[in-house]
């Protein structure tokens, strides 16, 4: 399976991106021998790897080094895990967005306020109604500004995402809360 990393990633002259992950591939997490990603244009990173197709998932986080390959910084959090036994097509696109260590919302991120204060139900993402050789589109947000008894969801042009009626939106699902996600069958014929 081909597996594409895109990032947006302002540097300055000297640094460059980097992934780091649980693979030979990504540098089995050490820096100097982590996957470097090419600079296209206008902050934008991208590189593509090849990992074994009996792959069942993959555990991956940006970095930023300088030239020797030292560290400068990382993201913030828990890596990030793509489980791959749910992907039914030979090639993967994934666009993320760096984590920076201080956002604010960051603070609120702990056991304390999330069991206390926001003390979320679990729910469950909708189920992926799609044909076996169609792609798929999964939303992943990190949001732990979430209240009780509220959701996140999506609307847009495509019926999965109720046609832009926002009494029929896609209800994302929090089981890895502050993480939410849904899975829809990707559009192939207009863009969302």
């Amino acid at each position: 399976m081909k597996i594409t990393f895109h990032l947006n990633y302002y540097t300055q002259w000297g640094q460059r991106i980097i992934v780091l992950g649980d693979r030979p591939e990504l540098g089995n997490w050490d820096p100097t021998q982590g996957f470097r990603l090419a600079y296209t244009s206008n902050g934008n990173w991208t590189n593509t790897i090849t990992v074994p197709d009996n792959l069942n998932s993959l555990q991956y986080r940006y970095a930023l080094v300088d030239d020797p390959g030292n560290s400068l910084d990382n993201e913030w959090n828990h890596p990030r895990v793509i489980d791959l036994s749910l992907i039914k097509t030979d090639t993967l696109d994934l666009y993320d967005h760096w984590r920076a260590k201080h956002h604010p919302e960051n603070a609120l991120d702990n056991t304390a306020l999330q069991n206390v204060i926001f003390n979320n139900k679990t729910y469950p993402a909708p189920a992926l109604k799609r044909n076996t050789n169609e792609s798929v589109l999964e939303f992943r947000l990190h949001a732990p500004r979430i209240g009780p008894n509220q959701r996140i969801c999506v609307v847009g042009n495509d019926s999965a995402l109720g046609h832009w009626d926002q009494h029929q939106p896609l209800l994302l699902g929090s089981k890895d809360y502050p993480i939410w996600t849904a899975r829809i069958p990707a559009p192939s014929a207009s863009p969302l």
